[in-house]
C-alpha cells in the first residue's frame, strides 16, 4: 500500500531527526560564545555524524537540512573577528543557533507531511464509505433482520477499520462509533440501514477534523544509523 510505504519513509525520516538532534545536544555546548579559538577533539566525531544523518532527512516541499555544523574554530575565529572591528557579533549568534533552527523547521515540516499523508488517505477511505453504502443496502427492506453478506459490507468494514488505524489518538471519537461497531457486527439489513441512516452520518464529520493540513515529502530517505 502507497500509504505505508510513505509513513515508512516518514518514521525513518523521524528516527534520524531524533538522532540529529542528539548529536546537536551534544555539540551545541562546545560551540563558544566568545573569542575562543580550537576544536574540541570530541567535536570531530559529533560533526562526521551530524552529515551522516542529515543524508537520511529526505527534502520535504523541496528542503531539507544541508549545512554541517559550525565549527568552535570558525565560530571562535568569527568572534574575534566582530570585536576587532568593534561590532556586535549577531550574525556570529545566528550561525550558533542555526542548527537547531533547522532542525525545528524540518520536525515541523514532517509532522505536517505526515498529517497530509493520512488526510489525503481518510478523505478517499470516506469517499468510498460514502459510495459503497447506498449498494449494501440497495434493495434491502428497512426493516429487514436477514443477514447482509456482499462484497461491500466486508469492505465497509476493511474502510471503517483502517481510518480508526490513520486516526490512532489524534481525533477524539465523536459520534455513533460504538453503534456503528455494533451495527457492523450484527450485519442484518436493518443493522445496515442504521449505519446508512444513523451511524455514518453521526461519525463521519469528526473523522477529519484533527488531521490537519501540511506538506508532502518527496524522495527516498536514506537513513544513516549512528551510535
Amino acid at each position: 500500500m502507497e500509504l505505508e510505504r510513505l509513513l515508512g519513509a516518514f518514521d525513518a525520516a523521524a528516527a534520524n531527526l531524533a538522532k540529529a538532534e542528539a548529536v546537536w545536544e551534544r555539540a551545541r555546548p562546545l560551540l563558544p560564545r566568545s573569542a575562543v579559538l580550537g576544536d574540541p577533539p570530541e567535536f570531530d566525531d559529533l560533526a562526521r555524524a551530524w552529515e551522516d544523518l542529515i543524508l537520511g532527512l529526505p527534502r520535504i516541499d523541496n528542503w531539507t537540512i544541508t549545512d554541517p555544523l559550525p565549527s568552535p574554530n570558525d565560530i571562535g575565529r568569527q568572534f574575534l573577528e566582530w570585536s576587532e572591528i568593534g561590532e556586535p557579533p549577531f550574525d556570529v549568534y545566528e550561525a550558533v543557533d542555526q542548527p537547531g533552527k533547522d532542525l525545528a523547521q524540518y520536525k515541523y515540516q514532517l509532522k505536517r507531511a505526515r498529517r497530509k499523508a493520512i488526510r489525503v488517505r481518510l478523505e478517499g477511505l470516506v469517499g468510498e464509505i460514502d459510495r459503497i453504502l447506498p449498494l449494501v443496502v440497495a434493495g434491502i427492506f428497512r426493516g429487514s433482520r436477514e443477514q447482509v453478506d456482499r462484497v461491500e459490507t466486508q469492505q465497509i468494514r476493511d474502510h471503517v477499520a483502517e481510518i480508526e488505524r490513520l486516526l490512532g489518538d489524534t481525533s477524539t471519537r465523536a459520534g455513533r462509533w460504538g453503534d456503528l461497531y455494533r451495527h457492523m457486527s450484527f450485519g442484518e439489513g436493518h443493522d445496515w440501514w442504521d449505519i446508512v441512516e444513523y451511524d455514518w452520518p453521526s461519525v463521519k464529520p469528526g473523522i477529519l477534523v484533527r488531521t490537519g493540513h501540511g506538506h508532502s515529502l518527496s524522495g527516498q530517505p536514506n537513513p544513516h544509523s549512528v551510535v
